[in-house]
């Protein structure tokens, strides 16, 4: 049977599963933790680098996405799985750097009189239905939605340009941003179209891929993105070749090293392509090399894909949907995996190999798909699995250390600035937040050997509240509840005469 080390002892892998249900428990969640963002493509929707309105858009619903996003793009899709485990709720972001679709109308002239833009991006614009009907004296436009032929925008009888111009931007801004071309005068000419591709001198929007370059400017942005919205899980939904996505994974890596270092510290869920599941390959196709070269605590590597879709846009997504849905002190192991088919199923050896790499991985019995172990990427910086020290590894206990992290912090932020604070007053203070954390937000947060380790009961020791040159600085320490993923039975048999 496989086996962990962690804080110098060893943990049995367990070998043996049930099935339990993924519960929506957002009543025992704690506030303004655990909110997840998914950053991939969107086949139409504002990109990452329009400043004029923040890109980050937050979802609970599928169809809001599917519309916004493309129901086919790979924010979707994610949103999907995400949904499928309990997530409630995400924040989006577009990756792609896209553009949007321009054209004209004419005048009998013909002359450009009306400029369109899209008002979305993407080629979704090339489909939009688009006709002019010119009666001499007014006209009438139709547009028709290519998402939902039913649905139709139809003016009124529209008798000057200026009037043309005002009601495409008041009443189908949904579907273009109209601009008078300067000098026009004339009404439009009719306009058979039946496309807004068919206009004068149309110009496609593009949705491309998004590149290395494209993820590095929003890796670049998202510390600030973070503190705004207060993120904690990230879900990089990077749809590019074995070798360029695992770049991509390293380069959100050295965000989530930084952000730790910053205080502010978020968990990266990731998944690689089909096909990459055999953890002796030794390339980007091995999740236990991939595992070994992100060798981080806030990285989740996650394998293999399920529903005939890659891991990256399936498997991930839906571990994201996992850590949104509880709250903080929650094992993931055994959790159900909503799914039809598994891309592949391990065998024992296989399991035991990835498990022992730091790979959350999915397994099966005769209830169905669950995850069978809640192990991670969660490793020192430097050393593997870091055995020599007392590290958390684990997503549970990990997420347990950050949320007691952010409550202490936010509380203590009352002090910044103010004048004449003393030792005791922050001791106080901590005093204060420890009790209400053990007594009104979440006892299962804590080992049952708590309050025995530390002085009184409390997360600190007199000494460890000292003076710098800029403040105060509280070192805080405590145990974290078990992650309980083994339980090892003794029967003793006594045979009496």
């Amino acid at each position: 049977m496989a086996s962990f080390s962690f804080d110098n002892k060893t943990y049995q892998i367990p070998g043996v599963y049930g099935s339990i249900k993924v519960v929506n428990q957002v009543a025992a969640a704690p506030p303004a933790f655990n909110i997840a963002l998914i950053i991939g493509k969107g086949d139409k929707g504002q990109p990452y680098d329009v400043v004029t309105t923040s890109p980050v858009r937050l979802y609970s619903r599928q169809n809001e996405v599917n519309d916004y996003y493309g129901a086919d793009s790979d924010i979707a899709q994610a949103f999907e799985y995400f949904k499928k485990h309990g997530g409630l709720s995400a924040y989006c972001l577009n990756a792609s750097d896209a553009t949007k679709g321009t054209g004209s109308l004419q005048d009998s002239g013909p002359a450009n009189v009306i400029n369109l833009t899209a008002a979305n991006w993407g080629d979704y614009s090339a489909s939009i239905g688009l006709t002019v009907v010119n009666g001499g004296s007014s006209v009438v436009i139709t547009i028709t939605d290519p998402d939902d032929s039913g649905i139709r925008v139809v003016s009124g009888s529209l008798t000057t340009l200026d009037a043309c111009v005002s009601w495409i931007n008041e009443n189908a801004a949904d579907y273009f941003v109209a601009v008078k071309e300067t000098a026009a005068t004339n009404l439009p000419d009719t306009f058979t179209g039946p496309l807004f591709s068919n206009t004068s001198g149309y110009v496609a929007g593009t949705d491309p891929a998004p590149d290395s370059d494209d993820y590095d400017a929003i890796i670049a942005a998202l510390p600030d993105w973070i503190e705004e919205f207060d993120i904690r899980l990230i879900c990089p939904v990077v749809n590019e070749s074995g070798a360029n996505q695992h770049s991509i994974y390293q380069a959100f890596r050295d965000l989530a090293i930084s952000q730790r270092t910053a205080g502010k510290p978020v968990q990266v869920v990731c998944g690689g392509l089909t096909g990459d599941i055999d953890p002796t390959a030794g390339d980007v196709t091995d999740p236990t090399f991939r595992a070994n070269a992100y060798n981080n605590q806030d990285v989740i590597l996650v394998s293999p894909g399920i529903d005939s879709l890659d891991p990256y846009k399936s498997s991930a997504p839906a571990v994201l949907g996992l850590l949104n849905a509880h709250g903080v002190a929650h094992n993931m192991t055994r959790d159900v995996v909503v799914a039809s088919t598994l891309e592949t199923k391990y065998s024992t050896t296989n399991l035991e190999l990835l498990i022992d790499g730091g790979v959350l991985v999915f397994g099966f019995n005769k209830d169905g798909y669950h995850v069978k172990k809640g192990v991670n990427t969660l490793q020192a910086n430097t050393l593997n699995w870091n055995i020599s020290t007392k590290t958390t590894y684990l997503p549970m206990q990990r997420a347990i250390a950050d949320y007691i992290l952010k409550y202490f912090k936010d509380d203590l932020e009352q002090f910044i600035g103010a004048d004449g604070v003393t030792k005791n007053q922050l001791a106080g203070r901590c005093a204060r937040d420890w009790d209400s954390l053990v007594k009104n937000v979440d006892p299962s947060l804590f080992g049952e050997n708590t309050a025995d380790a530390l002085e009184n009961g409390l997360p600190y020791k007199t000494d460890n509240i000292v003076a710098t040159t800029e403040g105060w600085l509280v070192n805080l320490s405590f145990v974290p509840s078990l992650e309980t993923n083994y339980i090892g039975l003794t029967v003793q048999v006594t045979i009496s005469y």
